[in-house]
């Protein structure tokens, strides 16, 4: 797909985001029609900066580990705020409310539901890590989580998502952040 400029309505100077136009500007659209996006100053150094600084040797050292859950949460947060981010860098933001992590995963649907044939797999992917995120925060749920293989791969998605932003921000394309088996192994082994 053609790589375009993109600028929403009223952004201010040209945006320098380069982006696939198909997904960026589902993304914008999305912000724009629903009620729980609000508009505000795109800052799209700041949003450059949280995302390239997510750092996924938390998430890697948990998967080293064994310990699937804690790196899907890990994975998780780091999924959302790379949304978020997305978000920023284009003038938009979900504030803090009730239901802020459910209106991200929307965003996310909107952002990659045409990407490729892996996209509607990444949002369902984002939306269970969601629901397994909030039946361990809160336990009175009683909801068991999903099995290590589910575990496992809700972590490997949410880092593609977090991939594809830093793409979608301009930033380095960096495959070693999912935590495969070859890139666990290359992160135990060091630099």
């Amino acid at each position: 797909m053609p790589l375009l400029l993109l600028q929403p309505a009223g952004a201010g100077p040209a945006s320098t985001l380069m982006s696939e136009a198909s997904g960026i500007d589902r993304l914008l659209s999305h912000a724009a029609e629903s009620a729980a996006v609000h508009r505000g100053a795109a800052d799209e150094g700041f949003a450059k900066e949280i995302v390239g600084g997510l750092d996924a040797d938390y998430v890697m050292f948990a998967a080293e580990k064994g310990d699937w859950a804690t790196a899907m949460k890990l994975s998780y947060e780091h999924a959302r705020k790379a949304v978020s981010m997305l978000l920023l860098a284009n003038g938009w933001r979900v504030p803090d409310q009730l239901g802020k992590h459910a209106k991200i995963a929307e965003a996310v649907t909107a952002w990659i539901s045409d990407e490729d044939g892996n996209g509607p797999r990444l949002a369902g992917s984002y939306s269970r890590s969601r629901k397994a995120r909030n039946d361990e925060e809160y336990p009175d749920s009683r909801a068991p989580l999903p099995d290590q293989d589910a575990l496992r791969q809700l972590t490997l998605d949410n880092m593609r998502l977090v991939r594809r932003a830093r793409r979608e921000l301009g930033l380095a394309d960096d495959d070693a952040i999912i935590p495969t088996s070859d890139n666990i192994e290359r992160w135990r082994s060091g630099p």
